[in-house]
C-alpha cells in the first residue's frame, strides 16, 4: 500500500534524517578528497547524495524509488572502486581507492542507513521486493546527446524547485498547512531529477530503477497541482495573496512542472528504446505492410495509393482524462475515469484537428 503524498510518520523521518546525514557526509568527504582515479562516478555520486540529502523534505511515498536505487547502486560503487590494500590497482599504475578508507567507511555508512530507511518503508507500506538484478534487467549506456539532454533538463528542474521553494518560504506560506504538502512534493521533484542523473550515468542502467523513478517523476505534476490547489482554496483570498497566487501560479510553478515533464519524457524515451520488440501479430491479408516497434504492432492500409497507419489497441484497462485541478488542465477535458477494452482492436493513428 502506498504511504501518501504528505509528511512522513516519525519512524520513517528519522530514518530519513539519518540517510540524509549520512550522504552529507559522504559529499563532505569527497570535497576533501585530494585522489580519485580516473572513472570514478564523482558526478553520479555527488547527485545520488543530493537525491538523499533531500529526502526528509519530500513526501513518504516519494522516498521509495530513490532508497531502491540507492540501495543498489552504492553497493555496487563500493565493490567496483575499492579494494582492500594487498590488491593490485589498475593496469596504468593507478592507485586503487581503499577499503577502510575515510570515503569508503562514509559510503558504507550511507549504504547501512539507505538499508535501514527502506526495510522501514517496506514495513509500512507492507511490500515485498526482489532486489535482484538479472542480465535481462540492463539498459545499455545512452549516447552523449541523450546523457546532456537528460542533465541539462536536470538542471532546470533543480534549479526551478529551488526557486520556487524560496518563494514559498520567503512568503511564509511553507509554514501553513497545505503549503508543506506542497513545498515537499515539490522537493519530490528536485530529489528525483537527482536520482535519474545518478542512474543514467551508472552503467550498467538497471530498467526496473530507472522506471520506477521515471514513473514517479510522471505522478508528479498532477501530485504537484492537487497540492497547489489545496494551497490555493486555504489561502487568504485578500488581494495581496490573489494578486500574488496568480502570478505564481502563471510564471514559476508552472515552468517547473514543464521542466519535470520534459526530464521524464527523456527518461521514458531511453527506456522505450532498447525495450524487447513483442512477437509481431499475422498481418491481414488486406494489409499492405505491418511490424511491430517498442510502441507495438503496426498495419498499413493502402487506398488509391495513399497508405494510412494503423496500431493495434490490445485488452486492457486505463485512465482516460485528467485530474479537476491539474495545471494547465482545460476547462472541457473530462474528469479522470478507468476504461475496460473487452478485445483489441486496430486504430487509426492518423493526426486529426479538434
Amino acid at each position: 500500500m502506498e504511504l501518501g503524498y504528505g509528511p512522513p510518520n516519525d519512524a520513517l523521518a528519522r530514518e530519513l534524517r539519518q540517510v540524509a546525514c549520512a550522504a552529507a557526509t559522504v559529499r563532505a568527504a569527497l570535497d576533501a578528497s585530494n585522489f580519485l582515479p580516473d572513472g570514478f562516478p564523482e558526478a553520479a555520486l555527488r547527485d545520488q547524495c543530493a537525491a538523499l540529502v533531500g529526502l526528509p523534505e519530500g513526501t513518504a511515498e516519494m522516498c521509495r524509488p530513490q532508497l531502491e536505487a540507492a540501495r543498489n547502486l552504492l553497493p555496487k560503487l563500493r565493490r567496483e572502486q575499492f579494494q582492500e590494500a594487498n590488491e593490485t590497482g589498475a593496469d596504468d599504475g593507478t592507485p586503487p581507492l581503499e577499503r577502510g578508507g575515510h570515503l569508503d567507511l562514509q559510503i558504507a555508512g550511507l549504504i547501512a542507513a539507505v538499508t535501514t530507511a527502506l526495510d522501514e518503508y517496506r514495513h509500512q507500506a507492507q511490500t515485498r521486493f526482489d532486489d535482484t538484478v538479472r542480465a535481462e534487467e540492463t539498459l545499455r549506456t545512452p549516447d552523449r546527446p541523450t546523457l546532456a539532454r537528460i542533465d541539462t533538463a536536470t538542471d532546470e528542474v533543480v534549479a526551478n524547485v529551488a526557486g520556487v521553494i524560496s518563494e514559498l518560504d520567503a512568503k511564509g506560506v511553507s509554514a501553513t498547512e497545505h503549503g508543506d504538502v506542497l513545498r515537499r512534493r515539490l522537493k519530490d521533484g528536485q530529489n528525483l531529477s537527482h536520482a535519474a542523473r545518478a542512474l543514467v550515468h551508472s552503467p550498467p542502467i538497471v530498467r526496473r530503477w530507472l522506471t520506477g523513478v521515471s514513473e514517479a517523476l510522471q505522478r508528479w505534476p498532477t501530485l504537484v497541482g492537487k497540492a497547489a490547489h489545496a494551497l490555493r482554496v486555504g489561502l487568504d483570498i485578500a488581494e495581496p495573496w490573489v494578486d500574488w497566487w496568480e502570478r505564481f501560479r502563471q510564471e514559476p510553478l508552472r515552468t517547473t512542472i514543464a521542466a519535470g515533464r520534459e526530464l521524464q519524457g527523456y527518461l521514458e524515451r531511453l527506456e522505450r528504446s532498447q525495450r524487447p520488440l513483442p512477437e509481431p501479430r499475422s498481418i491481414p491479408t488486406w494489409a499492405a505492410a505491418g511490424g511491430s516497434d517498442p510502441f507495438g504492432d503496426w498495419l498499413e492500409l493502402e487506398v488509391d495509393g495513399i497508405r494510412q497507419r494503423l496500431r493495434w489497441i490490445p485488452p486492457g484497462r486505463f485512465v482516460m482524462g485528467s485530474p479537476n485541478h491539474e495545471e494547465g488542465r482545460f476547462d472541457h477535458e473530462g474528469p479522470l475515469h478507468e476504461v475496460t477494452i473487452g478485445e483489441g482492436f486496430w486504430l487509426f493513428a492518423t493526426p486529426v484537428t479538434q
